[in-house]
């Protein structure tokens, strides 16, 4: 999501776009939202963006998008070892349930998880992790199945 604020080209992009033609339901988090607006607002994105745009941009999230409950720290615990920072995400994913359910992210820790996926106790997937580039020939792949 940040890199669809700054730039209006390359595969992020793409995401915020299909999502804006309803072609699928984004689902975020409060904690999500205060993560993503402190990031936006430090200077270094000053370049792409200003301080007022960061905020209008993530109200526009949170007004557009599905609004869920941040995830219980202790059901996440220990799911990213290597960025306990990013576990909210994967209990966020997790929470979503059924097998469709997709966390987007360029972010390494979450992308080198095992098999890419947000697994139960039991093993089940319960969301697969996927690079915008990746989400966005999985969801082109389903349109045409369908």
């Amino acid at each position: 999501m940040i890199s669809a604020a700054i730039s209006e080209k390359g595969a992020p992009w793409e995401v915020l776009r299909r999502w804006m033609a309803g072609e699928f339901d984004l689902v975020i988090s409060p904690r999500l939202l205060h993560e993503l607006q402190t990031v936006l607002a430090r200077e270094k994105f000053r370049r792409y963006l200003t301080y007022e745009d960061a905020t209008e941009y993530v109200s526009w999230l949170h007004h557009g998008a599905e609004v869920v409950r941040d995830p219980a720290e202790s059901v996440v615990r220990g799911a990213v070892e290597a960025d306990p920072d990013d576990e909210y995400l994967v209990g966020l994913a997790g929470s979503l349930g059924g097998g469709d359910s997709y966390l987007v992210s360029v972010d390494r820790h979450l992308l080198d998880l095992p098999d890419r996926a947000v697994k139960d106790g039991e093993g089940r997937t319960l969301a697969r992790i996927l690079t915008p580039g990746a989400f966005l020939r999985e969801i082109g792949q389903e349109a045409n199945r369908g």
